[in-house]
């Protein structure tokens, strides 16, 4: 609905509501019915399919095989040593996307703000998924805004829209009605899901909640989208790919091969599968996870969260980063890397006397490598 082209008491009657807020039982009805305001993400994964994902990859499935053929032929202490590494990379790939998925669960929890409401002609304060269409809520200078409101009264208000709109720098904001066609980023009498109050405070009205908010059309678009492989797993699926392949190939010619010279069928076929199970790499698995597990932990040292381990290397890959003018991916801060002053030169004239100062910031004393500091 286009709550922005609307005026305030026709937002309040639509929403069957008034300034001084709802009822308990009219918000718990609302709340039954519209549900809690929270921003559905992806399902938690259970322990039993995050260990399982970590033998997904074609070339685990080639040595789940060669270990089954080293086993058959009577090659147990192969077939075990396959299997214990095997075992033990899952192992490590499960403890760190199991401790990253814990830590989201947490950081989740943390991130669940609380809201002040007028409920029954009182102010009270909740959690700010309890929020329901109609709830009338008090913003100030530094608060979150938990829900899409429109605005009743503002005093002062700017809001940082960059997480919804890109734009760096705050909005202000005013309670009069706009043109419908007025584009999101445009609508200066209502706030969003998500974005800060930077100054000033009002008393909004909340129109939508959870996945019914801007940022719940974000997060919709976001769940329907398929996780494309990084290319590392791409190479990892072609090889394992490539080995089974030439696994079967290298055996269709030499059990023929050993046949024709003489050898009994079975131990030309034992032959084949040894040789087989010899040409498959098993310590990459154990060596890959190892290499993305360290480039996890550089990244946590880094304070950021990794969730899947193969996520390290499509960073990685990453060549160029596309952004708009509003440069949101900087830290917002602008400052000189380097400052510079020109030496004291002599002035010519009258006798030499008098000396030249250049002006700070100049490079003109810097060797060509050093001017990009300044």
């Amino acid at each position: 609905m286009e709550w922005h082209a609307r005026s305030a008491s026709d937002v309040l009657a639509e929403l069957e509501t008034t300034e001084e807020g709802l009822s308990s039982d009219a918000a718990a009805e609302r709340l039954d019915s519209v549900g809690h305001n929270e921003i559905r993400t992806d399902e938690r994964r259970h322990p039993v399919w995050v260990f399982l994902d970590q033998f997904s990859s074609a070339l685990i499935w080639v040595l789940l095989a060669a270990a089954a053929l080293s086993f058959a032929i009577g090659h147990t202490v192969d077939a075990a040593l396959i299997t214990v590494i095997l075992l033990g990379n899952g192992i490590f790939g499960f403890v760190q996307e199991y401790r990253a998925e814990r830590s989201l669960e947490a950081l989740r929890e943390l991130a669940t703000p609380e809201v002040r409401v007028r409920r029954d002609g009182t102010d009270a304060t909740i959690a700010a998924t309890e929020l329901v269409p109609g709830d009338v809520v008090s913003l100030r200078q530094g608060d979150v805004v938990p829900a899409d409101c429109r605005l009743l009264e503002s005093q002062n208000l700017e809001v940082d829209e960059a997480a919804l709109t890109g734009e760096s720098m705050p909005v202000e904001k005013h309670v009069e009605a706009v043109d419908a066609d007025t584009p999101l980023a445009e609508r200066p009498n209502v706030v969003y899901k998500g974005t800060n109050v930077t100054r000033g405070r009002a008393l909004a009205v909340v129109v939508e909640t959870g996945m019914e908010t801007e940022m719940g059309a974000i997060a919709t678009e976001l769940l329907a989208a398929e996780d494309p492989e990084t290319p590392l797993q791409r190479d990892l699926h072609k090889l394992g790919r490539r080995l089974g392949l030439a696994v079967v190939v290298l055996s269709a010619i030499i059990v023929p091969l050993l046949v024709a010279g003489g050898t009994a069928l079975v131990q030309a076929a034992l032959t084949a599968v040894s040789l087989a199970v010899a040409a498959i790499p098993e310590g990459l698995p154990a060596v890959v996870t190892l290499t993305l597990a360290l480039g996890v932990r550089r990244m946590a040292d880094e304070n950021a969260l990794v969730r899947t381990l193969p996520a390290v290397e499509g960073l990685g890959s990453v060549d160029v980063v596309c952004t708009d003018k509003t440069g949101t991916l900087t830290e917002g801060d602008a400052g000189s890397g380097r400052l510079g002053q020109r030496p004291v030169v002599p002035r010519r004239g009258r006798g030499g006397r008098g000396r030249r100062r250049a002006r700070v910031g100049r490079p003109a004393a810097y060797p060509p490598r050093d001017r990009r500091g300044l």
